[in-house]
């Protein structure tokens, strides 16, 4: 009897037991995401509250981060990309990486030995540029500048600049080739020089490793897997305005040509083309009268002077020309006079009268000439002048001697 009592009792028991049970899994019921929740809370029901709160967290942070990754990749390439400056223009190849920056554009004509080549014209033009190349590669290889061809065209008008290889010019000649090692960076200057249209609408720069024209200076048999840094651009927009930059950046770093300030006993002359300083004085016992002449342009076009054009007057219509000359090669084109040391008296290296005397790219130049005075006093010549032709500067100067 006493057993039957217990067991109903212990029936009893269970029965509340169960029906507390069912009483707690009814929001589980509710939805699939309070199902999940309620999932986790009672799969974590052993652990304390803060453990479960830490495994969340853990298990859902590269989720919630990983976006933010990919966003900050994307931008990082961004930046990457944008590093290149207007005058710059670059090329990734499979085996090497290339990068070039245009530096300058003028007229030829400021470099009067690179004109009078036979090659080249009064009306053509020079573009300056570097050029680093990386070999990305395993296997070393030969580049050669002279191989390389930029094309312009503007409607009807087509042209095309290659590197002068010429020394001795002002410019940089590239004459022979550089061998680029594995893994190394190697940079060099090159001006192309040709027709203008290339400076204004350039359209595609490549470089080929034969063919094209001859490789003057460089002995093909010598040459190690020249034609791996091969290329080819050819997307206009980016070769013409990275030219184009280059050459608003000579302009930028160029200061505005200014008229000269004369130094101590300096005669000054302006005209509208013009700055002219210079002195006058006779030297070696009164036989020659030296000048000293600096010259200023200030178009920022070139200049190219007449030497026999520089004159000492002594009356209006008795004049001298100068004797000899001093000045700076590379001033006075191809047909370089001769050595003509035959002053008593004056040291340095005089020549004969050149057939014509240019600026530098800034415009600035400095001539010496020398007047043979023995036949007369020094003191009656009393105008220094330069005579030049139609379309050419002309100014006068009077001087004093006595």
């Amino acid at each position: 009897m006493n057993r039957k009592i217990i067991n109903s009792a212990l029936s009893a028991v269970m029965l509340c037991l169960l029906c507390g049970c069912n009483e707690e899994r009814v929001p589980a019921e509710a939805t699939g995401a309070d199902a999940s929740e309620t999932t986790a809370v009672s799969t974590t029901v052993p652990e304390s509250s803060e453990t479960a709160s830490e495994r969340a967290t853990v298990s859902f942070a590269p989720a919630e981060t990983e976006p933010e990754k990919t966003e900050a990749a994307s931008s990082e390439t961004a930046e990457t990309a944008a590093v290149l400056a207007e005058n710059q223009l670059d090329y990734s190849g499979r085996d090497f990486y290339l990068l070039m920056e245009f530096t300058g554009a003028e007229s030829l004509q400021y470099y009067p030995r690179a004109v009078k080549l036979p090659s080249y014209r009064d009306d053509d033009f020079v573009i300056h540029s570097k050029f680093t190349i990386t070999n990305l590669s395993q296997k070393d290889f030969d580049f050669i500048p002279q191989k390389m061809v930029l094309y312009g065209r503007n409607n009807h008008d087509s042209g095309t600049m290659i590197p002068i290889s010429a020394s001795d010019t002002g410019l940089v000649a590239s004459d022979g080739y550089y061998t680029v090692e594995a893994g190394e960076t190697v940079s060099f200057d090159v001006d192309f020089v040709g027709d203008e249209v290339c400076v204004d609408y350039a359209y595609k720069i490549m470089y080929k490793a034969v063919g094209f024209r001859d490789y003057n200076n460089v002995d093909p048999d010598e040459l190690n897997n020249a034609s791996a840094a091969e290329f080819e651009i050819t997307k206009r927009s980016a070769v013409k305005n990275a030219i184009r930059a280059g050459k608003d950046f000579q302009g930028e770093k160029t200061s505005a040509p200014s008229e000269l300030i004369p130094r101590e006993g300096e005669y000054s002359v302006l005209t509208h083309k013009n700055s002219y300083c210079f002195t006058a004085e006779p030297i070696v016992d009164e036989r020659y009268i030296k000048v000293v002449l600096r010259v200023q342009c200030l178009t920022g076009e070139p200049e190219i002077f007449k030497p026999y054009r520089f004159r000492l007057y002594r009356t209006a219509d008795d004049y001298s020309s100068a004797y000899r000359w001093e000045f700076d090669l590379l001033l006075a084109g191809g047909d370089t006079p001769e050595v003509k040391n035959d002053l008593e008296g004056v040291s340095g290296t005089l020549y004969d009268t050149p057939w014509e005397l240019s600026v530098r790219s800034d415009g600035s130049a400095e001539y010496t000439m020398y007047f043979n005075s023995a036949v007369y006093e020094p003191s009656e010549y009393y105008k220094f002048c330069y005579d030049g032709e139609k379309g050419e500067d002309v100014f006068e100067c009077i001087i004093n001697m006595e």
